[in-house]
């Protein structure tokens, strides 16, 4: 079985147990960029992803839309919508999207 990962992950210098965390952590700095994607996912003996370029796989009239979007207006979205998914708090999407909020204790 023909695992590319592998191939990218020497390519990168990413060999081994120890490097494994820091390819990890590189794959979703560019998924938080919005450089790649998960384009694919299996479940079969291991979860296996398939990832690709964002350019590639959204639809350009897509990407043309997002363009047209302030930087500060798509950061908002974006915390919403990981706060209404429940897949983080909005204080952590906040601090990792690099908005700033005041509380009412401060």
């Amino acid at each position: 079985m023909k695992r590319p990962i592998l191939s990218v992950r020497t390519r990168a210098c990413f060999q081994g147990k120890a490097k494994k965390s820091e390819f990890v952590k590189a794959l979703d700095t560019l998924q938080l960029a919005f450089a790649i994607a998960i384009v694919d996912r299996k479940e079969s003996p291991r979860m296996t992803y398939t990832w690709d370029l964002l350019e590639r796989w959204m639809p350009k009239e897509l990407l043309e839309k997002a363009e047209a979007i302030d930087i500060l207006a798509a950061k908002e979205k974006i915390a919403q919508r990981l706060q209404n998914s429940e897949s983080i708090a909005r204080q952590e999407a906040d601090i990792l999207l690099g908005l700033s909020r005041q509380t009412d204790n401060q």
